[in-house]
Parts: C-alpha cells; structure tokens; sequence
C-alpha cells in the first residue's frame, strides 16, 4: 500500500519544470543528453565533458541518466547521501537509476512521463542492499573534499557568519575499508521529528528524506492546487546532510542536496512543515531512510 502510494507521488509536473527552468540552455546542451541515452559510457561521457557537475558530489540537478527519466529524485538523493557518506562523487544518479531499472526497483512503465524512476522507500532500501560491499579503492579514485559545505551555508542570507557552525560527519575511507552502509526505514509516526533527526545526524548519519517539494520551493499555494495538484504531500527525495547551529548548540536549520532546484539550507520549522504538513493538513504518509556507514574499518563509528 505505502509503495503503491509512494511511486505515485514521488514526482510532480511542477517540479519538472522547475528543474528544467533552472538549468541554463547551454548547460543543457553540453551535457548532450539525446545522443548519450542509452550508452554504457554515459557516465564517464558527462565526467569527461562536464567535470564541474561532479566536483562535490552532490547533483542539484536531477534527469541526468541514459534513460531520459525524470522522476529520479530517489536515485539523485540517495547517491547524494552515499557520496557525502564517504566524501566521493563516485556515486551518480545514472548509476542508481541503471541499478533500479535492471532490479525493477523504480517505475519504468507509465502513461505519466514525470513518474519515470519514480521509486517508494521499500524499492530504495532494496536498492541500498545493491550499493553495499563496493571496495574503497573504487570510490577513492573520486575522493572530494567536504569544505564547500560551510562555505554554501555562510552564502545563505538567513545565516551569518558569526556564531554559526555546520557538523561535520563525513568520513574518508582508506583502501582496506569497505564502503557499505547500514540503512533504516522509517514511516508515519516512526518519522523521527526535527531535534531527534538532527542529532543522528550530528552522530554521522544521513538521511534520505520525501519531503513536500511545494514547501521546499516556496511553490504559491492557488497555482499548484489551480492545476489539481495537492499542495501538502510527501512527493520529492532530498538528502539532508549536516546541521546548522547556532555558538550555544541551538538548532538552526539543515544543510541539503535538492536535485530538483538545488536548494542547499532549510530552516528548522520549514523543514518540520516539509516532512510532517501542517497542524490541520498533516502528511499522513511520510517517510525517510537512515543511513550510516558499516562497522568496518575507518567507515565504522
């Protein structure tokens, strides 16, 4: 029932176009999409031709996969997390979309082009089960650095330098470490709330959360529901990564990867107005998945 519902929702027509609104033509263009569909070198193509797409790791940009589907918030987020996990880019939507295809764990038929690659959070834990045991080696060749993150953060007009620190709980891995990942689902009331979900991550954890995208985007309320759309629903995967908090520990807000508008921090209330709706119009379905690395080695805690 909830996957059914999930795979459903996970994508909307607005989100789509904000996606493609965001992205400047000639970006677009060099990326060559249509020609690269289909290709088992699409991967490395995009690395080649467009290196500055994988410089942190984190892909604010979602659709970017040789099958041409849109819906793959799921896989963009869920590599977003593996990759600030293990401080790499070695992780790519393209790769977890292939891997879900192949598993039949995204939606791959449906009259609603948007929902392609669309995935509910039981096809996302079966996906993890595939990510898990690649060797170090594998991932160290894209090792990155973590520093961006402060830096995104103090850019933020709602933050200021002064007294403002964001966690950090990467890790990096040696060759002899396996770069696998312990993951829980959660759903409904077993959603963790704001302060709770901030000290796991505060401990070295990640999550994958479905929050409501038309919160996330500041989407006018009378436009999404004049195209029949509802405004409070669990409907986009983002990875949220690090906390923001004030000099005495107090919470602020969350650091994010968004691949549908590249949206970077959410304050505090947003982000419980985002998983869990609003006092009269709750979010009956919401989800998230916890991810942590395995006990083994430097990618243990």
């Amino acid at each position: 029932m909830i996957g059914k519902s999930f795979a459903r929702a996970f994508v909307c027509m607005a989100m789509i176009i904000a996606i493609v609104a965001s992205v400047p033509r000639e970006v677009r263009a060099s990326f060559a999409i249509g020609a690269l569909r289909g290709s088992e070198k699409f991967d490395e193509t995009i690395r080649s031709d467009s290196p500055w797409f994988f410089e942190h790791g984190e892909f604010s940009m979602q659709g970017i996969n040789q099958y041409g589907y849109t819906g793959t918030c799921g896989e963009a987020a869920l590599a977003n997390a593996m990759n600030h996990i293990f401080s790499t880019s070695y992780y790519t939507e393209n790769m977890l979309v292939k891997m879900a295809v192949d598993h039949n764990l995204c939606t791959t038929q449906s009259d609603i082009k948007e929902n392609l690659g669309g995935m509910s959070p039981e096809q996302m834990m079966y996906l993890i089960t595939f990510l898990n045991n690649v060797a170090g080696t594998d991932i160290l060749e894209y090792s990155i650095s973590m520093n961006h993150i402060a830096e995104n953060v103090f850019k933020q007009p709602e933050y200021s330098m002064g007294g403002v620190y964001v966690c950090d709980n990467s890790i990096e891995l040696e060759e002899d470490d396996v770069a696998g990942v312990d993951a829980v689902m959660m759903v409904t009331k077993g959603v963790p709330d704001v302060e709770a979900m901030a000290e796991d991550i505060d401990n070295g954890y990640v999550y994958v959360e479905c929050v409501d995208s038309n919160i996330l985007w500041d989407f006018d309320r009378a436009i999404v529901e004049s195209v029949g759309m509802k405004y409070i629903a669990s409907n986009h995967w983002i990875a949220i990564t690090n906390t923001i908090r004030d000099k005495t520990g107090k919470l602020l807000g969350f650091y994010v990867v968004d691949s549908g508008t590249g949206t970077k921090t959410v304050l505090k209330d947003k982000m419980h107005t985002m998983i869990f709706g609003l006092p009269n119009e709750p979010i009956t379905d919401a989800a998230c998945i916890r991810i942590n690395p395995l006990e083994s080695g430097k990618a243990g805690r």
